[in-house]
């Protein structure tokens, strides 16, 4: 069985690892284990995907965990990135990863999540709503958007797919609270995604 481990922070002000508990009916045929002891980053080669849910605003990873994840993924790791995740961004060589930068959100409001079809990730994945901080991004490297939310007339990234090194990772934005992986749609998407991430060979090339 193909072990995940989903790593968040604890003392997190406004998105704690409980917010991942909707997950364990949702990733099933996989072994996960959720935590929020960075060093872990540490250990990240005794498993197939990392879940990232860290909320790091305020500082960087240490040097020696931003090292171990960039590792990783170069050396063909998986990465499901949710929401508060791309705080990794604050950690110097670490947003190109990623492939954006979160610059700003306004206040959390209803948001339509439309997803982009044909693609495995959003396969069977209906357009949803959910009460969410609608971020915003600054784009820095190449992404495969799969889906979009609408900001005032704008189409706001809202899922993408990135490849880096020999890895891949998916980027999705939703999940500010657990009421948001209640979803049964955003479970889909979800699921899609790990599957995704640890039975395909094909991403899009940086």
């Amino acid at each position: 069985m193909k072990k995940i481990i989903a790593i968040g922070t604890s003392d997190a002000k406004y998105h704690p690892l409980t917010s991942l508990a909707e997950l364990g009916d949702t990733i099933c045929g996989y072994s996960l284990l959720c935590t929020n002891d960075h060093s872990r980053f540490l250990d990240l080669n005794e498993y197939s995907m990392l879940i990232c849910y860290v909320d790091e605003w305020e500082h960087p990873l240490e040097a020696d965990h931003a090292t171990a994840l960039k590792e990783y993924i170069s050396s063909g790791g998986k990465i499901l990135s949710i929401h508060n995740g791309i705080s990794t961004q604050n950690t110097p060589g670490l947003t190109e990863i990623t492939g954006a930068r979160f610059t700003q959100h306004p206040p959390s409001e209803n948001l339509l999540i439309q997803p982009i079809a044909g693609h495995p990730v959003t396969e069977g994945v209906p357009a949803f709503t959910v009460f969410d901080e609608p971020y915003h991004y600054e784009i820095s490297e190449p992404i495969n958007i799969l889906a979009t939310y609408d900001w005032r007339g704008e189409a706001i990234p809202a899922a993408w797919e990135r490849s880096y090194g020999k890895g891949k990772l998916v980027y999705l934005m939703p999940g500010h609270d657990s009421a948001v992986f209640q979803n049964e749609a955003y479970q889909q998407l979800i699921q899609n995604s790990i599957r995704y991430l640890l039975d395909s060979s094909t991403l899009m090339t940086n």
